[in-house]
């Protein structure tokens, strides 16, 4: 089931609105996303869930999280995030 259907999602924006919606990174992402389509959406949470299934192997194959392949991983994740949603 693609992230922007989900139920936890809508339980998971709740919680990101009570604890950041007054901040401005929030309102920065409210801007941003305000205007992205399902496919869009669904385009960046797939991204994550990709990168993040790279982050398990990694971890499963006995990768230390400061090793080369696993800090590589998390700057994929972060400049992921910054593109798709900041």
């Amino acid at each position: 089931m693609p992230l922007s259907e989900s139920s936890d999602t809508k339980k998971y924006k709740t919680e990101a609105e009570e604890k950041w919606g007054r901040t401005e990174a929030y309102k920065e992402y409210e801007e941003k996303t305000a205007g992205y389509s399902e496919g869009k959406r669904n385009d960046a949470a797939e991204g994550i869930d990709r990168i993040m299934a790279e982050l398990s192997f990694c971890m499963k194959n006995g990768k230390a999280p400061d090793s080369d392949e696993a800090q590589g991983l998390v700057k994929k994740l972060q400049c992921h995030i910054s593109e798709k949603f900041l």
